[in-house]
């Protein structure tokens, strides 16, 4: 079976979408499917590392370097189109560039099924964002498409529920996001620290990083650390190192930028509790890593993986106008006011549900059926 993947990037520093993506193909892979690549790239970012992708005999075609506000350029339909008729299946992630479109497009014209993972892009806050232009965007370009797509893939039911109340299309496939559960397995010494709480992710306002920041710094006591861990816009990156110096905080919390690999593991592994009190999060890869290093996570209840987490036990949600964010914060990672075992059932709860090899291989069976007259 051919399968080509598109993304409008597969730089990591981008987000979610790009690392689950990277999870999904490396495991579909593995499982002997023939998994194309189309991704563009920036100049601001440069060209993504690909060296894993090429050992797992995955063929990556990077279009770019994109520009203007659809993130085009001039050979990206022809290269798009030629792409999409050589393959069987097409799955596509993301909805808001001209590589979607024009994946889309040609995909119609071939008559080839596409799914499309909108990545939490229809979600009302985020259309909400930009609102006149994207309704336009909507309307114009995007609208019929949608309809059009063998299936939409949400990765959980809060996603799916959005998309059906905002358009009618011919089926929503639910599959969640995963992680390759080796990657978590091995031995790692975590970093030696007092108390820490760790936000990882993406900088950007949706996020709330500053909101964490402002209730650490009410917590008691001086010995507890804060790591903001992730890359977003210079400006607003900056606007978050101001505010912890304004809140004299410098020699409490850490900018450590993107990371991976092993200081990843180091830092969730050495995390007291995990936090991400996200405006809007359709899924939340970073959850799941953080609770397959089997710490804890307190989260927003906008977080779509927050009922699930609740429910089983690893980990508590709260509204964003809760008045106990920081007593939870004190409760949990200073005082770790957890039960005995809370590691091993984190480990356990994502290790039941999030392995890529699993969702690739019920990916598979749904290309099947779609391909099925």
């Amino acid at each position: 079976m051919k399968v080509l993947h598109v993304i409008a990037s597969m730089d990591d520093r981008t987000g979610g979408p790009a690392l689950a993506l990277r999870g999904l193909a490396l495991a579909q892979a593995k499982l002997g499917l023939e998994v194309t690549i189309a991704s563009g790239w920036e100049s601001d970012h440069g060209e993504p590392d690909l060296s894993e992708f090429k050992a797992a005999n995955i063929r990556v075609n990077l279009i770019g370097p994109l520009r203007g506000v659809l993130k085009t350029t001039a050979d990206l339909k022809d290269t798009i189109t030629r792409l999409v008729a050589d393959h069987g299946i097409i799955h596509i992630h993301g909805v808001w560039e001209d590589l979607q479109y024009r994946a889309m497009k040609a995909a119609r014209r071939f008559r080839i099924p596409y799914v499309v993972r909108p990545c939490g892009m229809l979600d009302p806050w985020s259309l909400s964002q930009g609102s006149i232009k994207k309704k336009v965007y909507f309307l114009l370009r995007l609208q019929g498409n949608l309809r059009y797509a063998s299936a939409l893939h949400a990765t959980s039911m809060v996603e799916a529920r959005g998309i059906g109340s905002l358009l009618s299309v011919r089926q929503i496939l639910v599959e969640p996001n995963g992680l390759e559960l080796s990657d978590f397995s091995g031995p790692v010494q975590p970093l030696e620290s007092p108390p820490t709480i760790v936000y990882l992710g993406r900088l950007h306002e949706k996020k709330k990083p500053e909101f964490l920041i402002e209730s650490f710094a009410r917590l008691p006591g001086s010995n507890t650390r804060l790591i903001i861990a992730g890359d977003g816009v210079a400006t607003y990156r900056t606007k978050l190192v101001q505010l912890v110096a304004d809140l004299g905080l410098e020699e409490r919390v850490e900018f450590p930028g993107h990371v991976s690999g092993r200081e990843k593991l180091q830092i969730l592994q050495g995390a007291s509790l995990f936090v991400l009190p996200s405006q809007q999060e359709n899924f939340g890869v970073s959850v799941i890593e953080a609770l397959a290093c089997g710490t804890p996570v307190l989260l927003s209840d906008q977080v779509a993986l927050a009922e699930e987490v609740t429910r089983e036990g690893v980990g508590l949600a709260l509204p964003l106008d809760s008045p106990d964010w920081c007593r939870v914060l004190e409760e949990k990672s200073i005082r770790g006011n957890w039960p005995a075992d809370i590691s091993e059932r984190c480990r356990n709860f994502v290790a039941k549900r999030y392995s890529w090899g699993e969702i690739a291989g019920r990916w598979a069976t749904h290309y099947e059926r779609l391909l099925s007259p």
